[in-house]
């Protein structure tokens, strides 16, 4: 029981409290309120541009990101040359050098330079300086990082991007943009290197799960990289690019003085073999080009005269030494390494008019077999043999050689690539609306503009709206002819469940989305979310985190409701890929596969106009032994009741008692959903 404050007491409580309450209202609050204004604008100012997404913006161009294992400046191989050709085929293109330098200030930065239309980033880390080919992105690194990459892809006019990840260094990077395509193009079996970092054979094996599409540039390095995980692939081996090399006058047969290499001197070169050629043809001149990374290769080839190491040769200076070589050498051991390679220089040597001797590495082997010209060489006898006979390689084998070569050109390459990157998989989204015109037209102008992803169906169903209302948003898609839009009108308001399931009947995609019309979706979400059935597959229905749900996919908006994007964007939009298992979901947004309507059925619509069909649904997925998951790295915002608003609280309440009992007859006593802040709320 409370005892009673003597008179006196109280007006000496009240004189110290009002002034504080005073001071509180006059500074505290303004102060704490303008605090969190500046700190809110702050977030503005840093994703302001990413929060309207750069694919809402029609004139941005389609764009790659490259994330190198060497920088463009070194040696010119595979990396630059898709760059260029990207490029060269319309896409904006950011090549990222993965050699990180050191800051002088507190803050991270990307430098950008361009070569023709390729823009080349080097970045700078406070306190950080490494090359991602032996030390990994941090996470750390990695969250610092995301948010300045996009912003650049935005200031730099990238629309739909694809990353084209490189290195396994740049995974905890990609994880971060995985809003976009991502593309593991694998050039190395790093099983095969020595002394790897256990954590590398880790990163490449993450790197493999993380990709939507594989490539590889030969057969063996395909079946090597199989993991099961149900991503696109392809090989897209290595090429050339011709008009560099053409310029070579193809040589009569002998007398020749020269012979030679370039590329890396590195572990995988043979120097024992090069040592036994330098003896057998002591008046033959051997130059080798490259950076000698092995020390044991000079210890060993150093003595002898003939033998002559160049350095490394920037690439536009490679022809001019070439051009005077006679046979053109691949002295490789033959390992675990090198059985997985493509040599892009048997693709420049061949461009060259010059006849290649070999070790016999599978991707040369299979040239050679309907190609004369390519000597292929079993054992260090053979290889000097094989130098002898290419010597004498008549003017029209070398032709063919040249001829051959202007068929791998890397723009071939290019065109292989380019018809792996686009979003095979069809999504059907269908959007169920009755009345509400401008929340609907704004749900559907999100998924055009922030769609990003380039096979999309959205089909409209309209529950019998307000003649005005429905036109008004049939007008809207047929103002956008540009998308793949289907407009059905019913007769009446058949409720969500058969609303629901008249769009699903006419959706062709391999997904559909059941997608409320008060919501609004955010940059990427289809591509992250179609990875979470690839990375599991007896997913059976998946749902986003948003602001406005009863179960677990609410998160709490920290700052103003109104200013939604300024907080979820940065948010969400740079987290790696995350899933809670749950036992249901609310169908505001529901992806749901098209094997999984095909064994479950439609939804049940004697729940009539609403409640309980999701729950039911639920049930149903289950028993069919399917797991429903909650995104965690998707974020969709949702008003909320938007149609049900429209009725008087008595008929919802009578509609939700009535769609209980009919739940509970079927699956017994209903459990009401429960939101938990789980330790993924920041």
């Amino acid at each position: 029981m409370r005892a009673d404050i003597p008179l006196s007491q109280g007006f000496a409580i009240k004189r110290i409290a009002i002034p504080i309450l005073r001071i509180w209202a006059l500074f505290v609050l303004p102060l704490y309120l303008i605090l969190t204004r500046v700190r809110r604008r702050k977030m503005e100012k840093e994703f302001g541009k990413i929060r309207k997404s750069r694919t809402t913006n029609s004139s941005f161009n389609k764009g790659v990101l490259v994330l190198s294992p060497i920088d463009w400046n070194f040696r010119y191989q595979r990396p630059q040359q898709l760059a260029r050709q990207f490029s060269l085929n319309g896409y904006k293109t950011l090549f990222l050098n993965p050699t990180l330098h050191s800051s002088k200030g507190k803050e991270a930065e990307i430098t950008l330079e361009r070569y023709e239309e390729v823009l080349i980033g080097t970045i700078f880390l406070p306190g950080t300086s490494k090359y991602l080919g032996i030390h990994a992105l941090s996470d750390l690194e990695a969250k610092i990082l995301a948010p300045l990459v996009e912003e650049m892809l935005f200031n730099c006019e990238f629309g739909t991007s694809t990353i084209l990840l490189q290195q396994p260094g740049w995974l905890n990077l990609a994880k971060r943009l995985a809003n976009n395509r991502i593309v593991f193009d694998c050039m190395d079996d790093h099983t095969g290197f020595q002394n790897v970092p256990r954590e590398f054979l880790d990163l490449e094996k993450a790197c493999l799960e993380l990709c939507d599409v594989l490539v590889t540039t030969s057969s063996v390095l395909a079946e090597n990289m199989k993991v099961g995980l149900n991503q696109r692939s392809v090989t897209v081996r290595n090429g050339v690019q011709f008009g560099d090399f053409s310029s070579i006058q193809v040589k009569p047969s002998p007398p020749i003085s020269k012979i030679g290499y370039f590329g890396a001197i590195a572990e995988w070169f043979d120097a024992s073999l090069v040592e036994q050629v330098a003896v057998a043809f002591p008046d033959l001149k051997i130059e080798l080009i490259g950076e000698v990374s092995d020390p044991k290769v000079l210890e060993k080839l150093r003595r002898y005269p003939n033998v002559t190491f160049l350095g490394e040769i920037a690439y536009p200076q490679l022809p001019t030494y070439i051009s005077d070589w006679g046979v053109a050498l691949i002295p490789f051991l033959v390992n675990k390494l090198t059985l997985a390679t493509n040599p892009v220089k048997m693709y420049e040597y061949s461009a060259a008019g010059i006849p290649t001797v070999a070790t016999a590495l599978p991707e040369i082997v299979s040239a050679a077999n309907d190609l004369e010209g390519i000597f292929i060489s079993n054992d260090s006898e053979k290889f000097v043999e094989n130098i002898s006979k290419a010597q004498q390689c008549s003017l029209e084998t070398l032709e063919n050689l040249k001829s051959w070569a202007k068929t791998q050109e890397w723009s071939s390459r290019f065109e292989s690539l380019e018809l792996v990157i686009q979003d095979d998989t069809k999504v059907t989204v269908v959007v169920l609306m009755w009345n509400n015109a401008d929340l609907t037209i704004r749900c559907l102008a999100s998924l055009v503009n922030r769609g990003d992803y380039g096979n999309l169906e959205i089909i409209v169903v309209d529950n019998n709206s307000e003649p005005l209302e429905s036109t008004k948003v049939q007008n809207w898609c047929e103002s956008n002819s540009g998308q793949h839009f289907v407009f059905i009108r019913n007769d009446a308001n058949y409720g969500f469940a058969k609303g629901m399931n008249i769009g699903i009947k006419r959706a062709t995609g391999e997904y559909v989305v059941l997608l409320n019309n008060d919501t609004v979706v955010t940059p990427g979400w289809i591509h992250r979310s179609l990875r979470h059935f690839r990375l599991n597959p007896q997913l059976g229905l998946l749902g986003p985190s948003t602001d406005n749900s009863g179960n677990d996919a609410y998160v709490k908006i920290k700052f103003m409701m109104e200013n939604w994007e300024a907080e979820s964007f940065p948010r969400f939009a740079f987290r790696e890929s995350s899933l809670l298992e749950r036992n249901n979901l609310a169908f505001f947004c529901t992806f749901i596969p098209r094997s999984v309507i095909e064994r479950v059925g439609l939804l049940d619509e004697s729940f009539g106009r609403g409640y309980f069909e999701d729950d039911d649904y639920c049930k149903r997925v289950l028993i069919a032994g399917y797991s429903i998951g909650i995104a965690r790295d998707v974020f969709v915002h949702h008003e909320m009741d938007a149609s049900f608003s429209k009725i008087g609280n008595q008929e919802k309440i009578d509609l939700f008692n009535e769609n209980r009992l009919r739940f509970e007859s079927k699956w017994g006593k209903w459990t009401p959903h429960t939101y938990s802040m789980d330790k993924d709320q920041w």
